[in-house]
Parts: C-alpha cells; structure tokens; sequence
C-alpha cells in the first residue's frame, strides 16, 4: 500500500468510527471507500470516485489520489464491465481531478499548417466578446478594442470578414474600429469560413456554459487565438469547483483551442509559458504579443477635474471584483496600513467594486471600522480614470494572477506609483518600474502603501521610472508582432479546391419548432448533433438565402403542407436534393379515437355523466370507424429520400404510397440515457415532491397522448403521478381538463426542466407509464427503460420496432383496466436488464452512421435533383383534418 493510499484508507475509517462528527456527504464517501477497498470491482471503484468530486474532506492531495485511482481503472481490463456511458464519465472525472490537482494537460492532437511563410487574403475575426458595448471598456475588451483599432490600417489591403453571433449587430462603435471598403459582417453558421485564409480567435476561453468552441462552424482555414490568462486552471476551487458542467466544458476548450490553433498569441511571456506547457505546443507555434497603453493616458489632468479625489490622500485600485483580485486582501492591507497612514486617507476602488458590494465585502470581512474610509466607485468613464491615476498616491494591484495587468501600464503612463504583485504576468508587467510585493502577505503590502504615503521623494521616482516604462508599451508592436505571426502560420486557401470543406445540411420544420419543443425539437437536436460527429454541419435557416446555401435540404414532419410546399420549392429550383424525416403516424387508427376518448371524459368532468360511464363509453370508441387517411398525392414526387424511423412506419409508407418504396430508408432515433443521478440528487427531488414513489408520465398534455387515461385508470389506486409537461401544449382544453382530475393521490405537474433534472426525475420514478394513442416509437419510452425504470406503453404504436414487446408493459389506451393492470405489474417488478441494453444500444453512434450514408448518398448522387419531374406541383392536402387537432409530433 502506497503512502498515498495509507493516508485515504485511514481517512475513511476515522469518518466511520466517528460518524458523529461528518456529514451525511462524508459518511457515504467513507463507507464507499471501504467498499471499494473490500470488494474492488469496477462498479464500485467507479461509484466511488464519482462521490470523490469534488472533494468532501479537505485532505492534500485529494485530487491527485483519486486522479491516479481514475487512470488506474480506466488502464484496467476490468474497465470493460462497465457501459459506455459509465467509461465516458470515467474519462470526464478523469480530467476534472487533474485540472483540480494542477495535473491537466491537453491531449487533443495538434493540427499542423499545410505550409507557411505565406501572406493571406481574407481574415476572419471573432467579435464575439465585443457584443456587449460596457464590456468594451475593461478587461478582454478594452485590450480588443486597442488591438483592432491599430490593426485595421495594416489590414486595408485585406479583406476582413467581421464574424458574430446570430442576432447580434454590429454597431457605430465597432464600425469605426473597422471602417473601409474591405470589411463585412456574417454570422457564425454553417459556410461562413468558406472564403477565409485564417480565423482569429478572440475569446477561447471563457468562463461560461453554452460557450463551446466545437461549435463553433469554422473548419476550413487555420485557427489563431490571441490567448490572456488560464485562471480557472489555476484557482480551480475558486472558479470551477460547484458546477461540472462548467468544468467539462471549460476543459474541452482547452483541449479544442490546443487541437485547432496553429499558431497562439499570450498576452505575456508568464501566458507564453502556459500554452507550451498547458496546450503542449511547440514554442514556435507561441508567439507573446503583449499589451499596450493609449496615448491619452500619458496626459497628466489636475487634480481639480475629479471631485472625488480633490479633498483627501487616496490610493487606487482599478479591475473586476472576483475572487484573483484579491480585493479582500487589499482592504486587509489598508486596514493594517491606516493607522500610519495621512488622515483622512482613503482606498478608491474603481471597476465592478460598487458602493454596495464594497459595504457587503467590509461587513463579511468584520472591517467595518473602514467604513467611510473605502469608496466603491464602479466604472467610470477615461477621462475620470485618467484623473484618478494622476492624482492619487498610487495603484495597488495586488492580483493573485493576472494575464497581463493593462491597469498597471495605465495607471504609470498617467504617473501614478505603482505597487503590484510580484507573481504571474504583474511582475514582468511592472519590472522594476514599480514596488512589487507578495500579493498574499498583508504586512507587506501594508509596508509599501505607509512608504508610498510618507514619502513624496520615493512617490516621484517610482513614477518617473513608471512612465518611462510604460513609454515602451505599444499597440503598434502588439499588431506588428500579431500580423507578422499571422502571416507567418496562415496557409491561403486554394480556390480551386472545392470539396475540402464539410457538409452543410439545412433542417427545416414548423416555424416554432423551438418555442414549442416537443418531439420533433428533440430529433432536431440529434440529428444535429449526430452529423457532427461526422464531420457535416446540420443549421436551421430562418432566411431563403441560407435556405440556398445548404448541400443538402432536410424538411422534418410531413404533416405541415404549408411550410413543406415553399420548402420544396426552393429544393427543386436550386437543385438540392431533399430528404424528408416522415413522422408517418397511423392517423386512421388514432385521430378519432383520440378526441372522442377526450370527450367520454370531458363529460365526466362537467358533471354530465358518472365515473362508472367511463370505461364503458371508451369501449364503444373501439368499434368506431378510423379516420380518412390524409392524401400526399404527387406531392412526394419531389422528395429524394425519404426518412421513417422505424420498419413498421417504412411499411406503412410503402403500402400507402407504392411509388416511393425505391426512397425510403429507415434511420432509427438515439436514445439518451439519463445522467446517473446520485443519492442526494433524488433525496433532493424526493423532498420536493413529498413522496418517493411516484408514476412518472412525460409528455406534453394532448389528445394523442392520453393522460386522461392514465389518471382514470389509476383513479383508485394508491399510488402519486407525476407529469412532465414540457411547457406547451397545442390543446390548450384538454391540458385544463388534465390538470382538473381530482383522485386521492397525489397529482404533480412538471414543466420544462433541465436534463440533469430531468434524469433524476427518470431514475427515481418506480414506472413509466403513457399509454398513448400512438408514439414513433416514444423516446421517453426508451429513455425510461435506459435507466432501468419499468415501461407502460400502448401497443398501438411503434414500441415493438425499438423493445421487444417482453421487456414492456403493454396496454390499449381505450381500455382502461389494461391500463391499469400493466401500471400494477410494472409497479411489482424491476425490469429485466436487457430492456436496459437494447434501450442503450440506440447510439449517438449509431444514429451518425446512419445520417452520414444519407445525407452522402444525396451530396453525392448524380443529377439529383435534373432528374426530377420539374412541373410536378406541389399537393400536400391539409393534415388539420375537419374538427380535429394538428396531428404533428
């Protein structure tokens, strides 16, 4: 046994024998760890170092032990036994201890230039960190705008294409950074790199979700990143600990920025050192472009323009207000400075520190003796900063790590004294030119703030040598030194080469596919996120010229003649192939059985008949006749290929409609398995619904699916139901009539909540149970038994085509004492273990394989679109049969 090893095993058995003084977290950690070191199988090393992160004891070298322990398994043959989902959790976790343990190193494979040396023609520049006009004026920003206004006069013989998010406008402002003749915006999306020589990055690394940069659609030039600071990586606990989404994804853009950049651009030569060693890049591939001051920062302003540094000595701080900057040490320093400090001295703190935070801050720092001696400015514009700088005793910027410190350069090109840290970035930043200090020890940043206060003549040669120091810093040897290594890296496109680039699909469907999710939405997002994995880009336009732009054309649903017919058209007169998912419900057997069911049921809850007429009045709709089938008619003739998710859907298709047999393919869904919830996750949703065992039905309340049905089914029994509703409904009366049923149970109603609620929501219900009319083949069928809860589903559906009928519980949603006998059933017995594998085995992979062939076979296939019938029209007749609902998933 390791020294390492010794030291955990006897942590776990002091909490055990001393349960008393833990909490519930601790415990289970402790009685996991003893497990695991009793039993060591992969499932409960892997249980186990789950409940490792983040750490619940504060031992040293918590994260570099369990790290090590993550690697082992992952290394071990045993690894095999557990599922895919598991191992890939492994992986994650095995990243999230090294970047907690300062071990963490990209290990994504480096792109290489095809050559170099060569000028480029065209530049795209990332302007998303510009969107917002106050972030402009500090931080990312202010450098970015310094940049691009020197930049832009070396670019004239360029063109420069502008790249923002969707939605976001380009405004005056950023206009006059680049004005000329050779500058454009455009959005990011599928196509907008396919005249770029280079991409500049601009913000690799932010700390925020949803901000993945393997999203972003650049992939046919070189990438370049102008990097500032990896803080997170190396204050884990202060940035990242608390959120392992923000963890996963601040870690992938590490690894993305590492894997896609040909060449980077650190702001100093301390962020210089990080990307070698953190991107594992070659130092040539590193070239430090540093900083720079304005100009008007050297012009000295008197004392009389700022009244609020007219009356009394003061010394500046001048930054953010997280948790680096040390803004708690500072006041900490001032307080243990001010006794022999001038009277009536002060701290000015400009930036985020308003008057209210800095009130906050003294009163949780127990110094409320400053009070009145700590003014919280917030931001103010140039010319009050410029005033402040000149006037004011000097800057402390005592950050615990800065990228660069523009504050610093600022406030000594402004003559003001400096005392800054002496650690990261700050201290070559400063150099000699100002007093540096150790930013974590109070006495002697006290020390130097009482030698700069008391005496003048030290205060006049530090900021004599501060100007001149700052004099050296400037924006035109930053840009110099970005073009020259961009010119350096960049490899021009040839533009004779057309085929390099990926596959761009356009998706299209109801116009509020995601304002009102529903099923649809949720294929939408897979199909997307599966043509990813190979390499094609999936969008979905909202203009006709992105429309155009697409490869191939996908239209979703073809119960919506009226956003398929223009759709359609414009396929056929650019020539691009068109696919179409077909969402081919069995209207005939469901529609009227849907909404006569909804009226047995309505009589019920106005009072017109009793409970007892229910069932009954259900078994007369059994008898009934089907629907009249909706007629498509030629309107299928100008479909390339035709998508069902299901062979049972295929066969319907081919027998309604013989002519297209030859098109349809069949493309199976993914289905993805709920996130493992742990213990305090469900004791956690437990407590908020009040009970433990619960009927989960997801599904948003219409006629199609039925929960009336479920609720008078289960009327009498004791047992609560949960509704996940997802938030719209296109039935409006029947989600009134739903939510009206009284029964003696427990009723809950969910409505849009997050997956990771979502998965504990799955993983604590005893059942599933929707017994809908009819479902293609309902993914949160499969996402239920993936989790290993038991299935009620109607047998009307295309269940079968996705789980053996042995591995659910069948049930006629016209019947309700099937309904209820299934409920019952599933509720006395676990699932089978194979419904969870065969529910698992529907793969992202899988799924990507499939949309690679067809969407290939369409790019590809010759003619395509000149072989079609060019005058056939357009027939689609309305699926808003007389009276009915819209029929759409």
């Amino acid at each position: 046994m390791s020294a390492s090893e010794e030291t955990f095993v006897n942590l776990a058995r002091r909490v055990a024998c001393e349960p008393q003084e833990y909490n519930s977290y601790q415990r289970r950690w402790s009685r996991l760890f003893i497990l695991a070191e009793e039993e060591p199988s992969a499932a409960n090393q892997f249980t186990l170092i789950r409940a490792s992160f983040p750490a619940c004891l504060a031992e040293q070298g918590w994260y570099s032990y369990f790290g090590q322990r993550t690697a082992s398994l992952l290394r071990s043959p045993s690894v095999s036994e557990l599922r895919s989902v598991e191992q890939n959790v492994l992986q994650k976790l095995s990243k999230r201890f090294a970047a907690f343990s300062g071990e963490f190193r990209a290990q994504s494979k480096h792109v290489t230039p095809s050559r170099s040396g060569s000028s480029f023609r065209t530049i795209g520049i990332d302007l998303r960190p510009l969107s917002i006009a106050s972030s402009r004026k500090r931080g990312i920003g202010r450098y970015l705008v310094n940049t691009f206004r020197h930049l832009a006069p070396l670019l004239k013989s360029r063109q420069i294409v502008l790249l923002t998010e969707p939605t976001v406008e380009v405004d005056d402002e950023l206009k006059l950074l680049f004005d000329g003749q050779n500058v454009s915006t455009r959005e990011f999306g599928p196509g907008c790199d396919h005249d770029l020589d280079l991409f500049l990055l601009t913000d690799p690394t932010p700390v925020l979700t949803g901000k993945r940069l393997s999203k972003l659609p650049v992939h046919n030039c070189p990438w370049m990143s102008i990097v500032y600071d990896f803080i997170p990586l190396e204050f884990p606990e202060l940035y990242l600990v608390g959120n392992d989404q923000l963890v996963d994804e601040y870690l992938e853009n590490v690894e993305t920025l590492a894997s896609k950049s040909v060449a980077v651009f650190p702001i100093s030569s301390y962020i210089g050192e990080q990307c070698q060693s953190l991107l594992n890049l070659p130092a040539d591939r590193v070239v430090p472009i540093f900083g720079g001051v304005e100009d008007s920062f050297f012009e000295h302003v008197s004392n009389n323009e700022d009244s609020a540094s007219r009356n009394y000595p003061f010394f500046l701080y001048v930054g953010g207000a997280d948790a680096r900057k040390n803004i708690a040490g500072l006041l900490v320093s001032f307080a243990e400075a001010l006794p022999s400090l001038p009277d009536d001295c002060k701290l000015v703190l400009v930036g985020e520190m308003t008057e209210s935070k800095t009130s906050r801050l003294l009163s949780q720092l127990n110094l409320l003796s400053l009070q009145g001696h700590v003014i919280g400015l917030g931001g103010v514009d140039d010319d009050k900063l410029r005033s402040l700088y000149s006037n004011a005793l000097a800057t402390v910027f005592v950050s615990l790590s800065e990228g660069l410190g523009l504050p610093a350069l600022e406030a000594m090109a402004a003559g003001c004294p400096v005392i800054a840290s002496k650690t990261s970035a700050l201290g070559e930043t400063v150099a000699d030119a100002g007093v540096v200090v150790d930013p974590l020890n109070s006495s002697e940043i006290a020390a130097a703030m009482i030698e700069m206060a008391n005496n003048s003549e030290l205060r006049s040669q530090v900021s004599q040598k501060g100007v001149k120091h700052a004099r050296l810093w400037k924006w035109e040897t930053v840009v110099a030194t970005l073009l020259e290594g961009m010119e350096r890296h960049a490899a021009p496109k040839q533009r004779s080469a057309v085929r390099s680039r990926r596959l761009q699909v356009a998706m299209v469907n109801r116009s509020n596919v995601w304002s009102a999710p529903g099923g649809d939405s949720r294929i939408m997002r897979q199909m997307q996120s599966a043509a990813a994995l190979r390499e094609m880009d999936v969008y979905f336009p909202s203009t006709r010229n992105q429309l155009e732009r697409a490869d191939v054309i996908h239209f979703v649903n073809m119960t919506l003649p009226a956003q398929f017919e223009p759709v359609a058209q414009i396929a056929q007169s650019a020539s691009i192939p068109l696919a179409l998912t077909t969402l081919y419900e069995d209207w005939p057997q469901f529609l009227n059985a849907s909404h006569e069911s909804f009226s047995v049921y309505r009589s019920f809850l106005v009072g017109e008949t009793g409970f007892e007429s229910i069932a009954p009045g259900l078994r007369k709709l059994a008898s009934h006749s089907p629907a009249k089938s909706v007629n498509f008619t030629s309107a299928l003739d100008t479909v390339d290929l035709f998508l069902a998710c299901a062979n049972s859907e295929a066969d319907r298709l081919r027998d309604d409609f013989p002519h297209i047999g030859s098109r349809v393919s069949v493309m199976p869904f993914h289905v993805d398995p709920p996130q493992t919830a742990d213990s305090n996750a469900l004791t956690s949703l437990y407590e908020k619904l009040g009970f433990e065992e619960y009927v989960l039905c997801i599904g948003r309340l219409e006629t199609r699916k039925n929960q009336l049905a479920l609720l008078a089914a289960l009327q009498n029994v004791d047992v609560p139901i949960v509704f996940a509703t997802g938030g719209y409904t296109p039935q409006p009366p029947y989600s009134k009539a739903v939510r009206m049923w009284k029964r003696q149970a427990p009723v809950r109603f969910i409505e849009r909540i997050p997956w990771n609620v979502m998965s504990a929501l799955i993983q604590g219900a005893a059942v599933h149970a929707l017994p809908s009319f009819y479902e293609l083949p309902g993914l949160v069928h499969l996402e239920a038994a993936a989790a290993g809860v038991p299935v009620v589903a109607s047998d009307w559906g295309a269940i079968e085509d996705y789980l053996p009928r042995q591995h659910f519980h069948a049930c006629d949603p016209l019947d309700l004492e099937s309904i209820t006998s299934a409920v019952t059933n599933a509720l006395s017995k676990r699932p089978a273990p194979a419904a969870a594998q065969i529910a698992r085995s529907y793969s992202s992979e899988k799924l990507a394989n499939a949309i690679h062939s067809a969407y290939e076979s369409l790019a590809t296939k010759n003619n395509f679109a000149s072989t079609r019938n060019k005058n056939t029209k357009i027939q689609l007749q309305s699926a808003h049969i007389s009276g009915g609902v819209h029929v759409a998933v």
